[in-house]
């Protein structure tokens, strides 16, 4: 009986296909455009043809995965860019090049690795060959009853395509612990899942063996016991620590692939060398190497001393005379180029700065809308300055802090505005007010105690620190 199922449209290519398996020994049947809803077969292993259905492939995938029982899924396509979207969504590739022994061997362990391609009920129910129960609380503690006989090899394949991923455990722990279906063991290696540390990472610690550990997240996450995240969940001090420089490395790798050192550093051209100095310390609190000994950025380690080299060779640079003089000049040969505020000459910064300055003074004595224009006007005679963009999403709140949902979006922008640029002080200041006026206290600690730690002195951040210790 034929277990393979070839739903090509093309007629020659579909016999192709089928001649190649046939030859192999591998039996298959091609039934043109075969979808999942007029075939009832059992089906071990479903060809399609991706070129053809890329518009709508993750619903044709999705829906063949939700067949009983679950069919392997493979994907016929010569283009590179289409085959990367087969592999992200975890479907095995073939091509017409392709012999019919390495056809039967791809088609095998796709077979094989099928329940490997997310980590779900459905997936882990049809991996251990359990039907579906009524309620999601039975089938959850079915599953968990079940990880001792899970295969190794296919766990780890699941995991190993969240290897990057923070793990947290959610309120559907609770469940499983209420029914004691966890050891001890368990519980305890659970209690390093607060969001700080990669599932890579995770695996590695105990009282519980590897195999156990990987066995137990992968059927918790399978189950939604165990959550993953690009991220790490602001639960703790330390998870929101590493978000964060997660997300200023991400921001800054990809927004200075290609910029002036001026842009590195974050000053004028005019700047000297105190200003320069001062930039460099001031990254040094973000950026340096030392930032990230005991910090776990998974698949960003490698982007840390690409991006401090980078800050160094800036700050040798602009402090060399003669180094700096040339690469002015090199400059202006390419500014046609070049789209930076830091290169801006002319009146525009110094009318930043006065406006800037009085919008202070305006905010301060709680004339909050001239506040408002004077800032902008500071922000758009200076675009993307972290001072002049945070303060101004500031006093925007302060203007509108009535409007529902204001300081969410303020304080997003706020944020934003800060990823991947130099830590100026005034500006982590004003967005840690809105992070507080937003009710997530651990960012707002998080700004103060990176503007403290830069000014020692800053006495609205060392307030504010205690105003949030105090609860």
């Amino acid at each position: 009986m034929a277990q393979t199922l070839i739903t090509f449209e093309d007629v020659a290519l579909g016999m192709q296909y089928q001649e190649k398996l046939d030859a192999a020994g591998h039996a298959s049947h091609w039934e043109r455009g075969a979808l999942p809803g007029n075939t009832t077969h059992a089906w071990q292993c479903v060809v399609i043809e991706a070129d053809s259905h890329l518009k709508v492939l993750p619903q044709i995938v999705q829906q063949w995965r939700n067949r009983l029982p679950m069919p392997a899924i493979v994907a016929c396509t010569e283009n590179q860019v289409v085959a990367q979207r087969c592999h992200s969504l975890g479907v095995s590739v073939i091509n017409s090049s392709m012999s019919g022994d390495v056809l039967v061997n791809i088609i095998a362990r796709a077979y094989k690795f099928r329940c490997s391609s997310e980590m779900s009920v459905a997936m882990a129910l049809a991996h251990l060959e359990l039907k579906p129960a009524a309620t999601f609380g039975d089938n959850a503690l079915r599953i968990v009853a079940q990880l001792p006989s899970s295969d190794l090899q296919v766990v780890r394949a699941a995991l190993q395509r969240e290897a990057n991923k923070y793990p947290s455990t959610t309120q559907h722990l609770q469940f499983l612990r209420h029914h004691r279906v966890l050891t001890v063991g368990d519980l305890e290696f659970l209690n390093h899942a607060e969001g700080h540390l990669s599932l890579k990472s995770l695996l590695s610690l105990g009282p519980i063996d590897v195999w156990r550990s990987a066995r137990l997240l992968w059927g918790l996450v399978s189950v939604g016991a165990v959550a993953l995240s690009e991220d790490p969940i602001a639960l703790t001090p330390l998870s929101v620590n590493t978000a964060q420089l997660r997300r200023s490395l991400r921001t800054r790798r990809d927004r200075l692939a290609r910029a002036t050192y001026y842009d590195v550093l974050e000053v004028l051209p005019s700047a000297e060398d105190q200003e320069i100095e001062v930039a460099a310390r001031q990254l040094a609190f973000l950026f340096h190497p030392d930032q990230f000994k005991s910090i776990d950025i998974a698949d960003l380690a490698p982007v840390v001393e690409p991006i401090w080299t980078q800050v160094l060779k800036a700050r040798k640079t602009l402090l060399d005379m003669v180094e700096r003089r040339k690469y002015n000049d090199w400059l202006q040969q390419h500014l046609a180029e070049l789209d930076t505020p830091w290169l801006a000459e002319g009146e525009n910064p110094e009318i930043a700065k006065r406006a800037y300055s009085e919008g202070q003074s305006a905010l301060m004595s709680g004339d909050v809308h001239r506040a408002v224009s004077l800032l902008a006007k500071a922000a758009r005679c200076h675009p993307t300055h972290p001072i002049y963009e945070t303060t101004l999403c500031w006093a925007r709140y302060r203007s509108r802090a009535s409007e529902p949902g204001v300081v969410t979006k303020e304080r997003e922008l706020a944020e934003q505005s800060l990823l991947g640029r130099r830590p100026f002080p005034q500006a982590l200041m004003p967005t840690a007010l809105l992070c507080l006026a937003d009710g997530k206290p651990g960012l707002s600690q998080w700004y103060a105690q990176l503007a403290l730690k830069i000014a020692p002195n800053y006495q609205q951040a060392r307030l504010l620190l205690e105003r949030i210790n105090a609860g």
